[in-house]
Formats: C-alpha cells, structure tokens, sequence
C-alpha cells in the first residue's frame, strides 16, 4: 500500500489489485457493509502514511 499526501487533508491511497481483492474477500467473509469496508481502507491508508 502506498499513501501520498496530495494536500493538507488530502491523501492518495494505492494499493496493488491483490491487496484490494484480499481487503474485499476479509470484509466479505466478515459480513461487512460497504461503509465498514470503507473505513477499513481508510484505517489501513492513515496507518500506513503515519509509518512514514
């Protein structure tokens, strides 16, 4: 996953198409609505540009 800041709250999250299929396939098996795979994504994008 890649996270580039495109303004001050602004942020770009990339991620490759096998790390999408298995963030969908987890919320899927979990029964997760698309808000909660949402902010999932979200969660997953803040921790990877804090690790920057």
């Amino acid at each position: 996953m890649y996270v580039r800041r495109i303004g001050l709250y602004d942020f770009k999250v990339i991620f490759s198409p096998e790390e999408g299929k298995d963030i969908i396939a987890a919320a899927k098996e979990a029964e997760h609505t698309p808000e909660e795979i949402v902010a999932q994504i979200i969660v997953l994008a803040l921790e990877a540009f804090y690790e920057l």
